[in-house]
């Protein structure tokens, strides 16, 4: 009799120790999925309040992440110098003093300053800028026809546009525009050659622009962000859910019939 006895209490501490290793590995398995339901939890209140926060307007700086995405430098640069302000296009984005002014622009080929605006042209379009930098103006036609511009010049007030075929000369409105028939002396605009310094801002800042918050957080949001490894990695996140309501239902039922 006492040795059944023994038996039955030896039965039932293997039977507690095995539930105290089960609750155990329950707790770890609740915890680790908890990491990952408070970073997708996150992510879906940033993306539920994407447009309040603008973060499709909003660039990624942060190089290491700039680096996962594997987000090349503009590979053709160009830097203007007019009075205080400085023009750059990096590939297709143009900026005006480090605030990004347009993208899928064409590439940069000249700025000047007159009396009363800062003039800029890429190879399709004149842009009219305030003395501070304020864009005021877009001109995309001359004379009812669109022109690949190679360069900008001027005489004193006097605008010109070197073009494959010609030279323009504009009116004082810059609103027609005329063959130039005769030879003249014009002072063509030219790059200023940027400092391995300016280089590494400039591509820097080209990297952020094309990458936004909103794409980052879509990523991490869906596990893309680690690419194919993100698709396992999302397995494993709900091969654990799986497993801890399994085993929570478990200990339920062991509880319930004690």
């Amino acid at each position: 009799m006492n040795t059944h006895h023994t038996t039955r209490q030896r039965s039932g501490k293997n039977k507690n120790g095995r539930f105290k290793l089960f609750r155990k590995w329950h707790s770890y398995l609740g915890i680790t999925a908890t990491i990952f339901i408070i970073i997708l939890a996150v992510t879906g209140i940033l993306l539920n309040h994407a447009d309040d926060l603008e973060l499709a307007k909003k660039p990624v700086g942060v190089p290491w992440i700039i680096s996962v995405y594997g987000v090349l430098p503009p590979t053709n640069i160009q830097l203007f110098m007019v009075n205080d302000i400085t023009l750059v296009s990096a590939d297709d984005q143009l900026y005006i003093d480090n605030s990004l002014l347009k993208k899928d622009s064409a590439v940069l080929r000249g700025a000047i300053s007159t009396a009363e605006s800062i003039i800029a042209v890429t190879s399709d379009e004149v842009l009219l800028f305030t003395e501070s930098g304020e864009l005021i103006d877009t001109i995309s036609e001359f004379n009812g026809r669109h022109v690949d511009i190679e360069a900008l010049g001027q005489i004193g007030n006097d605008i010109f546009l070197k073009t494959r075929t010609d030279i323009l000369q504009a009116d004082p409105t810059l609103t027609h525009w005329h063959p130039l028939m005769e030879n003249k002396v014009i002072t063509w605009s030219k790059p200023v050659k940027p400092t391995a310094e300016t280089m590494q801002q400039i591509s820097h800042q080209y990297q952020s622009h094309i990458l936004n918050w909103e794409r980052v957080i879509q990523d991490i949001h869906s596990v893309r962000i680690l690419q194919k490894s993100g698709k396992y990695l999302a397995d494993v996140v709900a091969a654990l859910l799986i497993l801890l309501s399994l085993s929570g239902i478990y200990m339920w039922l062991k509880r319930k019939k004690k």
